[in-house]
């Protein structure tokens, strides 16, 4: 999915479930990036619920992972809020811009998840989130 402040505005931040994994396994791993400008205004927690309902509900998805590193307070707070569990620390999880980098690993269950939990009851004012159509 993409974010878009309005439709004739450019992208402002993306969202993604990758590595689906079918089988006994059924989990994916979620993944987000804002622009700063427009972090703490509620646009990713409201598109990281959108995003566990379509996990959960449409795909039938069993479990939802994400990865954060530790100083990304922001994206910490957002899991927190979706009633992610911190699961562990992963040193030298992902390289990024040529670096190793260490990661906070954080899961949810479809046991777990509670729609009401996740559904923003009123819009987030000025933002429209639409859909990617990608293959």
């Amino acid at each position: 999915m993409t974010l878009l402040r309005d439709s004739r505005q450019p992208i402002i931040g993306r969202i993604a479930l990758t590595s689906v994994t079918r089988g006994p396994f059924q989990s994916a791993q979620l993944g987000y990036w804002i622009d700063a400008a427009h972090v703490g205004r509620g646009l990713m927690s409201e598109a990281v619920g959108l995003m566990l309902g379509f996990a959960f509900e449409w795909l039938g998805l069993h479990r939802v992972q994400a990865a954060v590193m530790p100083a990304n307070d922001a994206s910490r707070r957002i899991l927190s809020k979706r009633q992610f569990r911190e699961e562990g620390y992963a040193e030298r999880y992902l390289r990024i811009a040529g670096r190793w980098e260490d990661h906070l690993l954080y899961g949810l269950t479809l046991e777990e998840w509670r729609p009401e939990a996740n559904i923003e009851r009123q819009a987030v004012q000025g933002s429209v989130i639409a859909k990617e159509l990608t293959q």
